[in-house]
């Protein structure tokens, strides 16, 4: 199960970004210009653990969660995390 799970979401995420690229229509506008004001130093931060866990508590049941039962998250997110 714990494989099946790591599958998916790698499946989702490897693929979303293809996924959204391939419903927007083409254009000539340069994508650059829709981010004014967007810090030119911007970078990541990590995250911890307990970040993770408060995001996924926060879920509402009824989102979309890529087809895996939010409560398997939740009851499994040591094994995740």
């Amino acid at each position: 199960m714990k494989k099946t799970i790591a599958q998916q979401l790698y499946t989702h995420f490897t693929n979303v970004g293809k996924v959204l690229v391939d419903k927007l229509p083409p254009t000539d506008i340069d994508p650059l210009s829709h981010i004014d004001g967007f810090p030119k130093n911007f970078m990541f931060r990590g995250v911890t653990t307990d970040e993770v866990f408060d995001e996924i508590n926060s879920i509402k049941p009824k989102k979309s969660t890529i087809g895996i039962p939010l409560k398997c998250i939740k009851l499994r997110f040591p094994v995740i995390a």
